[in-house]
């Protein structure tokens, strides 16, 4: 409640009678929402550099109570490093962290999850050193057979 009457971080004393805050008042509730996967490590950095877990961003500008429809400006892709997923644990929060209570309402999400898969590095590493060792075997082979001298 400090956030909306403008007294973050200030403590009003018991003794004033007035008191004036030094931020503005807000009132309009949350200007963003963020979608977050919870139980899934992600490697997104966020605009300070640090790692968040955040898949969606929404600007809340519609009114108090009514629906807000959300369409990304662009489809995004992250990459998870879990092998095997059993569920996905996804929160609503507001600008400020603090989940957002829907009030028995629902909503609807589409999740899109593609899977790529990962070559063995095993594999490839093997045939490379395969190929080097058929190189300097060849490469010896040649050197120890006679020249023919031609005159």
């Amino acid at each position: 409640m400090s956030r909306q009457l403008g007294l973050k971080d200030q403590l009003p004393t018991s003794s004033a009678t007035s008191y004036t805050a030094t931020q503005v008042c807000d009132f309009a509730g949350a200007t963003n929402l963020y979608v977050r996967v919870r139980n899934v490590s992600m490697n997104n950095l966020d605009s300070r550099g640090k790692t968040s877990n955040i898949i969606a961003s929404i600007v809340n500008n519609v009114n108090y109570g009514d629906y807000i429809f959300y369409t990304p400006p662009e489809v995004l892709y992250f990459q998870i490093n879990e092998q095997q997923l059993s569920h996905i644990d996804i929160e609503i929060t507001d600008q400020e962290g603090n989940i957002v209570a829907l009030n028995g309402s629902t909503f609807n999400m589409t999740l899109s999850v593609h899977f790529v898969r990962q070559r063995e590095t095993a594999i490839a590493s093997n045939r490379i050193l395969g190929e080097i060792q058929r190189q300097e075997i060849e490469g010896e082979t040649s050197s120890d057979k006679p020249k023919d001298e031609t005159k």
